[in-house]
């Protein structure tokens, strides 16, 4: 089953394989996915990133309920999101705002989505529709999980659907169809605002 949308896909694969790729270089770690346990908090995130860089353990990433046809994202990306996040944890955490607590998740998922229209600006092959585009998509993919997990008390199995459902009822979206970039990118910024990004 392909992802809901191909170009997005591409893009989000590429921005996070460059984010992999440069912490890799910097800091000298293997990844490993495993279905196996890995750990789930902030601080157990931190402590594995740190024994990680001091070449005593992979930095382990779940690899598990990664099935396509539930994902909005393609499984590849959806593991690239997986390591990024848990990086990103582990970062944050040394400053305070990466543990698992709805705001910091909120915070963490909204950075995600920012890098991504960041790294898309940035690149000549895609116009700023293209970059407000794939903010809206990780957005509401992610930050969308993080506001179900608080409704629901569960995780979000057809993330898919969730996220379909969110960027039809979105206003930025609906501002990118009808090509009104400037009050599109008005939305995006509240929403950074709204997570602390």
């Amino acid at each position: 089953m392909k992802p809901v949308n191909p170009k997005l896909d591409v893009i989000m694969y590429s921005c996070l394989t460059d984010v992999v790729n440069e912490v890799q270089a910097n800091n000298d770690i293997t990844f490993l996915y495993t279905q196996d346990a890995v750990p789930e908090t902030g601080k157990a995130i931190y402590s594995m990133w740190r024994e990680a860089k001091r070449g005593r353990v992979p930095f382990k990433v779940f690899n598990g309920s990664n099935d396509a046809e539930n994902l909005y994202f393609s499984p590849e990306v959806n593991l690239l999101y997986r390591t990024v996040h848990d990086i990103d944890h582990a970062i944050a955490y040394s400053v305070g705002r990466g543990t698992t607590k709805y705001e910091d998740e909120l915070y963490l998922n909204c950075l995600m989505a920012k890098r991504i229209h960041d790294w898309t600006v940035q690149c000549s092959f895609y116009t700023e529709a293209d970059a407000l585009e794939v903010f809206f998509a990780v957005y509401h993919d992610t930050v969308g999980q993080v506001q179900y997990y608080k409704e629901h008390s569960d995780f979000c199995a057809d993330q898919r659907t969730n996220t379909i459902r969110l960027m039809n009822g979105c206003t930025g979206v609906s501002f990118l169809k009808h090509g009104m970039l400037t009050p599109a990118r008005q939305v995006m910024l509240s929403m950074l605002n709204e997570c602390g990004v």
